[in-house]
C-alpha cells in the first residue's frame, strides 16, 4: 500500500470515528433537548389552562356572589310581604270583632282564600261564582 492510501485510510477512520464520537455526543443533547421542548409545551399548556381555569373561577364566584345578593333581596321581599299579610289579617280580625250582629258584609272567597286563613265568618262570604 502506497503512502497516500494508508493516509487516506486514518483520514476515513478518523472522520468515521468523529462522526461517531459527535453522533453519540449530540444523541443525548438531542434527546435531552427534546425532552425540555416538550416540558416547555406542556408547562405552556397548562400555564394557559390554568389562567383559563382561574378566569372561569372567578366568574363563577361573581355568579354566586349575584345570586346571593338577588336571594337576599327576595327574602326581604318575603319578609315584608308577610309583614303586610298579618297587618291585614290583624285588621280583619279587628274588623270582624267590632262589627254588629247583622247584616254582614259580604266578603269575594277568592279574595278571602288570598288571605290563607279563616278570619272572616262563613256568613259574611259571597257565595263562589260556577262557570
Amino acid at each position: 500500500m502506497s503512502q497516500e492510501v494508508v493516509v487516506a485510510l486514518v483520514g476515513a477512520i478518523a472522520l468515521v470515528l468523529g462522526g461517531l464520537a459527535t453522533l453519540a455526543g449530540t444523541r443525548g443533547k438531542t434527546r435531552a433537548d427534546s425532552r425540555a421542548s416538550l416540558d416547555a409545551r406542556i408547562d405552556g399548556r397548562l400555564t394557559k389552562e390554568i389562567e383559563r381555569l382561574d378566569a372561569r373561577i372567578d366568574e363563577q364566584d361573581q355568579k354566586l356572589e349575584d345570586q346571593e345578593q338577588e336571594i337576599d333581596a327576595l327574602r326581604t321581599q318575603a319578609t315584608n310581604a308577610e309583614r303586610v299579610k298579618h297587618a291585614a289579617l290583624r285588621i280583619i280580625k279587628s274588623f270582624v270583632a267590632q262589627w254588629p250582629a247583622a247584616p254582614y258584609p259580604r266578603f269575594n272567597t277568592y279574595d278571602i282564600a288570598e288571605l290563607e286563613e279563616d278570619t272572616i265568618p262563613t256568613a259574611w262570604l259571597t257565595p263562589k261564582e260556577t262557570s
